[in-house]
Parts: structure tokens; C-alpha cells; sequence
């Protein structure tokens, strides 16, 4: 491949990523916050440099691969020009997990518009390891704290142990259990997950081999997290349940699952020496053959690798209109200004009594349960502009309100993962069952204190004066209505109760549904998170 070409494709790739970055930019600072705030995205921080490591080391084998072809190289651009229109959609909406994703979706397209797909094909595992950098996983708590309870209780009847399944509960003679997020593995299971990609692009060329270790590399947290929610039920069975209590056995699950790594090497060796073995002397025969390939090639690629600037000169244009579309076109509307947070009184349910009516002093405060007991509800969220506590005493129900201005260039985001239905570190999700009333679906969820409180809760949200159960519909509205330039109001219902009380929450559901869319016991012993 020719010098000149080869300084042209960097230097085209040089200038795309920077104007990725101008249109990213705030997805990627908003990424970077995650991967150094949060313990399940802590590998981000290195998923970029270690891109770029592997990407520069098999620079000889992309020269080697390099071969234009505009029709391939189009179609990255055509692909980056629907990625990038999602994300900008997304970015203007709200919908930061589709932002993300297009995020780094971009990057990996631009790369393949100037090198081609022959030439990224050398460096598909390292490209395809940019999606790591995306911060999700937290959406799988709920899901692996099933699968651990499943596995355990599967187990502890197994060898004998009398257990009772209630939720998450794992009850035995000695006590209680509670599957709390904290069990659920998710950092070991994502951590797992990225290094077996990680070891499977260093070790193996066999696509099978490096499948196989990626399932394995998904496979094995999973069942260790649950072999070790086991043992620790079995040692308060066996021993007595103080061993079994408190935070010490979260801290040997670390070196339990610092086995589990070591144990994953073992396994990746094995399978990278029986592939050594397997390839011999094919291998250095076919290595020859593919030489001779590139050698009798390179005339022909040289000759026609001439000036290829179509592909990057289209993705350039897609990512300068995207910019100025955000920037010049994309104007922000405060709907504060327009009074559409009004601070009349508002239209409760039948014997509901306001108890608060009070607007946020500070945007960056903390959670408006910060200051309460941990067994007293309340829902943990921030940046509010406006929040309404109202109390039904006949009935036991409390139904908060907290209002958003939502418009473009508003600072707070209604349905933010950081407004959470309960605070993680007080309260915890045990079950979840649905309501349906009004023709709308409602989630109603079961938690439990740290304590040993129930509270049963349920939410939705309105976006200027339409409801929705589901948070992605909510935020296609919102991207809907700040495309067209519209202001936009959000609302936030939460109702809850100390009892199931069934018939109060379908009654006060279905008159609030109806309104907008047309405009406990504690445990008897204590409770051990294993």
C-alpha cells in the first residue's frame, strides 16, 4: 500500500473522529461520568485506549487488507448517516441509552467508511470491543437476581436443605435470605464478560474458540455468583447465621471471584495451546499461501486504491450536518418561561389531602429522601422543579407528584436513571405483578427495608398531559414533541402503600389514568443478604 494513501486514510480518520466528537460530545462526557462514578462501568475507562493499542499493533495486517472499494465504503457512510440520526434524535430526547449506543455504533462505521470492510476486518474484535464502552448492564440486576435464586434454591434442595422460596426471600430453618441487588453479580458478570472478549482477541484465531470462551466467559459468573449465594446460605445452615450476616462475606465474594478469573485462564490456555497444536504446519503452509495471495495482489490494490475520498467525504458531510442541525437548528425552549408549571392546585383522587407543595431550591440537590429514616418510603428523586405529597389516610396511600420542565435545554430529565422508585442502599426489590385498569397496564413493585419494611409501589409518568407505564414510549414523546420545538411538561406519579390493598390502588390508578389520558408485615426473623 502506498504511503501517501496510507497518510490520507489517517488523516481522514483524524478529522472524522474529531467531528464525531463535536456531535458526541455530550454522550461521551456523560459516558466518562459513568465509567468513573459507577463500580459496574469502571472498564470503560479503558476500552478506548486499549481500542487504539490493538488498532495501531495490527496497523501492518490493515495496509496488507486494505483495498477500496466505494460501493462497501458508501454503505458505512449510508449506515453512519442512520446511526447518527438516531443518536442525534435520541440525544435531543433524552433517551441517553440510545445515545450511547449510537455513540459508539458511529465511531466503529467511520472507521470502516475510510479503511473499508476488508481492511476492519483485521480488527473486528478490537472495534467490536467499543460497545463496551457504552454504560449498560445495570438493567440486568433484576433479571440475574432471579437467576440466582433459581440456581440456589435448585441446589440447596439438592443437598437437603428445607428451603421456602417467597420472591427473592430464601428462607431456612436458621433464618432468612434476601437476594438483594448486591448479590446479583452484575459487576462481576460484566467484568467477566469483557475480559473473555479481551483474552479471546489476544489468544485464539479459530472463530469457534473464540466464541466458545465467550460463552464460557458468560456462563461462569453467573453460576459462581450463585454457588456463592449457596455456600454462604450453607454456612448459616451448617454454622450459625453471624457468619453467614453483615458485609464480610460480600468482601470474599472478591476473592471467590478472583478464583473464578484465575480459573478462566486456565481454561483460555487450554483451549489456546490444543489451537497451536491443531493448525502445525497447515498453519505456516496457508501463512505462505496468503504472502503469495498479497504479493501477486498488491499491483492491482495500489493501482486502485487511488484517491478513495468519497466514502469519508460523505461521512464528513453527515457528521457536519448533524452538528449543525444540533447547534443552529435545535433551539432550546424553556417551558418555565411559558408557564406551563403552574402552581395552582391540582386535581387529586377522592380522599387524597395535600400534605406538601414545595418547588426544588437547587438543582443539584440530593435525593428527596436523603434526609429520611430508612424505613420511612420515599422515592429518590433529584432535580425536580416542583414536588406534590398527597396522603389518602382511609386507605393507607401516598401519592407523590414531581414535576419537570422537560423542554429542550432544560437541565433535569424526568426519567433519568438516577430517579430511582426506591433509594438501593435502604430498600430493595423482592417481586413485581401488573394492574391493569383503564385500559393501561401498571407495574406494581414489592420492596422491603433493610429493616424488614414492605412497601408496595407503583408509577407512571405524564408527558404533557399523556400517560405512560413504559419508559421508552415516554421518551420517544419527549424526543417527539423537543424535535418539533415544542415545551414540554413532565409529571411523575408514584403511589405506594405499607399493604397490598389491591382495590385502592386499582381505584386510584384508573381515576388518575382516566383523568389524563383524556386531555405490611415485617419478617419474623432476621434478614440476611448473602
Amino acid at each position: 500500500m502506498e504511503s501517501k494513501t496510507i497518510k490520507r486514510n489517517w488523516i481522514a480518520l483524524a478529522g472524522l473522529i474529531g467531528l464525531w466528537l463535536l456531535v458526541f460530545h455530550q454522550s461521551l462526557i456523560e459516558s466518562a461520568r459513568l465509567w468513573w462514578t459507577s463500580e459496574i462501568y469502571t472498564h470503560g475507562l479503558v476500552v478506548l485506549p486499549a481500542v487504539a493499542y490493538f488498532i495501531f499493533r495490527s496497523r501492518e495486517e490493515i495496509y496488507q487488507a486494505y483495498e477500496r472499494n466505494n460501493l462497501l465504503s458508501v454503505g458505512a457512510a449510508i449506515a453512519l448517516a442512520i446511526c447518527v440520526g438516531f443518536g442525534v434524535i435520541a440525544r435531543i430526547g433524552g433517551i441517553n441509552v440510545l445515545a450511547h449506543i449510537a455513540c459508539f455504533s458511529a465511531l466503529i462505521l467511520i472507521f470502516v467508511s475510510v479503511w473499508g470492510l476488508r481492511a476492519s476486518r483485521q480488527v473486528s474484535l478490537p472495534l467490536l470491543m467499543l460497545l463496551f464502552a457504552i454504560p449498560i448492564g445495570e438493567e440486568l440486576i433484576p433479571l440475574l437476581q432471579e437467576v440466582t435464586a433459581d440456581i440456589a434454591i435448585v441446589l440447596l434442595k439438592l443437598t437437603g436443605v428445607p428451603v421456602f422460596r417467597d420472591g427473592l426471600y430464601i428462607d431456612i430453618p436458621a433464618g432468612k435470605f434476601l437476594v438483594a441487588e448486591a448479590c446479583s453479580g452484575v459487576r462481576f458478570f460484566v467484568g467477566s464478560i469483557v475480559f473473555s472478549f479481551l483474552f479471546s482477541y489476544l489468544s485464539f484465531k479459530k472463530t469457534k474458540n473464540i466464541i466458545l470462551f465467550i460463552a464460557i466467559g458468560v456462563a461462569v459468573p453467573i453460576l459462581a455468583n450463585a454457588l456463592r449465594v449457596y455456600g454462604t446460605i450453607l454456612v448459616g445452615h451448617f454454622v450459625d447465621m453471624k457468619y453467614a450476616a453483615g458485609a464480610d462475606h460480600l468482601i470474599y465474594g472478591w476473592f471467590f471471584f478472583a478464583i473464578v478469573i484465575i480459573l478462566l485462564v486456565i481454561i483460555g490456555e487450554i483451549l489456546r495451546r490444543a489451537e497451536i497444536r491443531s493448525f502445525g504446519k497447515s498453519k505456516i503452509t496457508k501463512e505462505s499461501a496468503n504472502v503469495s495471495k498479497n504479493g501477486s495482489t498488491k499491483t492491482t490494490r495500489e493501482s486502485g486504491v487511488r484517491a478513495g475520498y468519497l466514502a469519508p467525504g460523505l461521512t464528513a458531510v453527515i457528521l457536519l450536518g448533524a452538528f449543525t442541525y444540533q447547534t443552529l437548528i435545535a433551539q432550546p425552549v424553556s417551558q418555565l418561561e411559558e408557564g406551563l408549571i403552574a402552581r395552582d392546585a391540582h386535581a387529586l383522587p377522592d380522599n387524597f389531602i395535600e400534605t406538601s407543595d414545595s418547588a426544588k431550591a437547587s438543582k443539584n440537590a440530593a435525593s428527596s429522601s436523603a434526609a429520611r429514616k430508612t424505613d420511612t418510603y420515599t422515592p429518590a428523586y433529584r432535580s425536580f422543579d416542583r414536588q406534590i405529597t398527597a396522603v389518602n389516610w382511609l386507605d393507607d396511600l401516598v401519592l407523590e407528584i414531581f414535576e419537570y420542565d422537560l423542554s429542550l435545554g432544560a437541565q433535569a430529565e424526568m426519567l433519568s436513571s438516577e430517579n430511582r422508585l426506591y433509594d438501593p442502599v435502604d430498600w430493595t426489590w423482592v417481586a413485581s405483578r401488573s394492574i391493569d385498569t383503564k385500559g393501561m397496564q401498571f407495574e406494581k413493585v414489592e420492596l422491603v427495608s433493610s429493616g424488614g419494611q414492605r412497601r408496595y409501589v407503583t408509577r407512571f409518568w405524564l408527558v404533557n398531559d399523556r400517560a405512560f407505564t413504559k419508559v421508552l414510549p415516554a421518551k420517544l414523546r419527549i424526543a417527539l414533541e423537543r424535535v418539533r420545538g415544542r415545551a414540554v411538561q413532565g409529571k411523575a406519579y408514584i403511589l405506594s402503600s405499607n399493604t397490598h390493598n389491591e382495590e385502592g390502588f386499582i381505584r386510584v390508578l384508573g381515576a388518575l389514568a382516566n383523568t389524563k389520558n383524556s386531555s405490611h408485615s415485617q419478617p419474623s426473623r432476621p434478614t440476611t443478604q448473602p
